[in-house]
C-alpha cells in the first residue's frame, strides 16, 4: 500500500481494490450521489484552514467492527493523507441532533464554553490544549493560532474544535447510529476533495447512501462561491500507448491496454483521440 494510495487504507478500499486485480470485479465502480439541499457556510474568519469537504451518509448499518474501521481510516488518513492533521483532519459524527445549516467559522477560543469528548463538563475552548490528550498532542499546529475553528450547528450546537477533537455534546458513532455526517478540513482543498471520496466510498461499499453538501464560502463582503462534495465524477486522461510501450518495454495494443486498465480498476473508452 504506497502513498498515492490512501485509498487502500480502509479495508473497504482495499476490497475493492483487490477484487478488480484478481478479476473478480473489475472496471471502474460508479457510486450514486444523492442531493441532500443541505448547505455549510465556510465564513472567512477561518483563515488558518480555509477549506472544508463534507458529505452525509445515510441507511448506514454499523457494527463493532465497522466501528473500529471508522476509526482506524480517520487515525491512518490523518496521520498520512493529512500529515499529522497539519494538512488536514478529518471528523464523522452521528448525523442525528446536528441542525443545518452548519457554520464553519473561527473563535477566540477564551470567549467558547466547550464540552470536548471524554469530558464530563464544559470547559473554556483555551484549555484544551493542556487538558484533553488531543489537544496535548496536536497543540503544535495551532501554536500561531490566535483563533480557533468550529464547526457549529443552526441551534449553535458545537460540533467539535479544530484540530483537536469532537463535542461530547454531539456523541460517538454507535449501533444505533443509521446516519453520519462527515466534514474534512484542511489547507489544500483538493486534498480534503480526496479525503472525502474516500470515506463516502467506504461507506458506500458498507452498503450507505451517499447525500451531498453545498459549501457556501463567504468573504468579508458576503458570499464568494459555492461548491457542491463530494465529486465523485471520474476524471479522464487520453491514453498515449505508444509512450507507455516505449517506456514499459512493451508492444501492447488498445485492446490489452484496456484489460490491464480495468484490472486496475479504471473504466476505458474508445474515442476519436484514442484511448481514454
Amino acid at each position: 500500500i504506497f502513498p498515492n494510495r490512501p485509498d487502500m487504507l480502509s479495508e473497504q478500499g482495499l476490497g475493492r481494490a483487490l477484487a478488480s486485480f484478481i478479476g473478480t470485479k473489475t472496471g471502474l465502480k460508479n457510486y450514486k450521489v444523492i442531493p441532500s439541499k443541505k448547505k455549510i457556510i465556510v465564513d472567512s474568519s477561518v483563515n488558518m484552514r480555509p477549506y472544508t469537504a463534507c458529505a452525509i451518509i445515510k441507511n448506514i448499518k454499523f457494527t463493532d467492527e465497522r466501528i473500529k474501521d471508522i476509526m482506524q481510516i480517520q487515525e491512518k488518513l490523518a496521520t498520512t493523507h493529512g500529515r499529522n492533521r497539519k494538512k488536514s483532519a478529518y471528523g464523522i459524527y452521528p448525523l442525528k441532533g446536528i441542525t443545518f445549516p452548519i457554520q464553519y467559522i473561527a473563535k477566540d477560543p477564551k470567549k467558547v464554553m466547550f464540552h470536548p469528548l471524554g469530558f464530563n463538563k464544559k470547559i473554556p475552548a483555551h484549555q484544551v490544549e493542556d487538558l484533553h490528550p488531543m489537544g496535548k498532542k496536536y497543540s503544535n499546529i495551532a501554536k500561531e493560532w490566535k483563533k480557533y475553528p468550529f464547526f457549529i450547528d443552526a441551534t449553535e450546537n458545537i460540533l467539535c474544535m479544530l484540530p483537536y477533537t469532537n463535542s461530547h455534546d454531539t456523541g460517538k458513532i454507535d449501533l444505533d447510529t443509521t446516519e453520519v455526517f462527515i466534514e474534512c478540513t484542511g489547507n489544500d482543498l483538493e486534498n480534503i476533495k480526496v479525503a472525502l471520496n474516500i470515506f463516502v466510498t467506504m461507506f458506500a461499499d458498507m452498503g450507505g447512501d451517499i447525500y451531498s453538501l453545498d459549501i457556501e464560502y463567504h468573504n468579508a463582503k458576503g458570499k464568494q462561491k459555492t461548491i457542491t462534495t463530494p465529486n465523485l465524477s471520474p476524471k479522464e486522461k487520453l491514453i498515449d500507448l505508444e509512450r507507455i510501450n516505449k517506456l514499459l518495454g512493451l508492444n501492447l495494443d488498445t485492446r490489452q491496454a484496456t484489460k490491464w486498465l480495468e484490472r486496475m480498476g479504471f473504466g476505458t473508452k474508445k474515442t476519436k483521440e484514442g484511448l481514454k
